[in-house]
Order: structure tokens, then sequence, then C-alpha cells
């Protein structure tokens, strides 16, 4: 029960987080800051922020910080694909930005595991 609730928790801490960016990101944007600018800023702070669940679930698995990455990764883009879908926003470019996330999840979980030691 208490690793369930912990998952649980992890994906509620992300799913703060990201509206946190999307609130800043938002204030950033109707202060008159260009809309390239708040995308690529978006784009930043989503790929850090997959990259550092993947890092800390790297951090803490046994072995194969790739699986665990996958694993991670996909639940992950699955939140957002989700939440994509309400908002219906979703094309191509969104599908090779998922994939792009999952591999830096993958590469998080993977940093992780090695620098556990």
């Amino acid at each position: 029960m208490k690793s369930i609730l912990k998952k649980i928790k992890t994906y509620l801490i992300f799913l703060i987080v990201i509206l946190i960016i999307v609130m800043i990101l938002s204030l950033l944007n109707s202060f008159g800051v260009s809309k390239s600018i708040t995308n690529i800023l978006s784009i930043i702070s989503t790929i850090l922020l997959f990259l550092i669940i993947g890092y800390t679930s790297g951090k803490k698995c046994e072995k194969k910080g790739y699986i665990e990455g996958i694993k991670k990764g996909t639940l992950l883009v699955l939140i957002l694909i989700i939440i994509g879908l309400i908002t219906f926003d979703f094309s191509f470019k969104t599908i090779i930005y998922y994939l792009i996330l999952i591999l830096t999840t993958i590469f998080g979980a993977m940093l992780g595991i090695n620098k556990k030691k």
C-alpha cells in the first residue's frame, strides 16, 4: 500500500509542477514576453522536469535503469496525452515531443542508476 501511495505522490507532484510551470509561463506571456520565448521555456522546463524525475527514479531502482525510465516516462507522457486530448491539442509534432520526453526520462534513469555508487 505504501508503494502505491509513493507512486501516486510522484505523479501528483508531477502534475503540480506542470501546473506551476504553465501558470508562470502564462503570466510571462500576459506581461508581453514573446510567445516563441515562452514556448522554448516550456519545452526546456518540461524536459528538465522529465530528466529530474528519471534521475530520481533511477537512483531508487536496483538495476536496469532504462526499464524504470521507460515505465516512468510512458506513464508521465500518458498523463500529458490525456491533458492534451482534453484541450484538443494533438498533432504529429506532439508525438515527437512525447518521444523526446520518454527518451529524456530513460536517459535520466540511466544516469541515476550509474550515480548511485
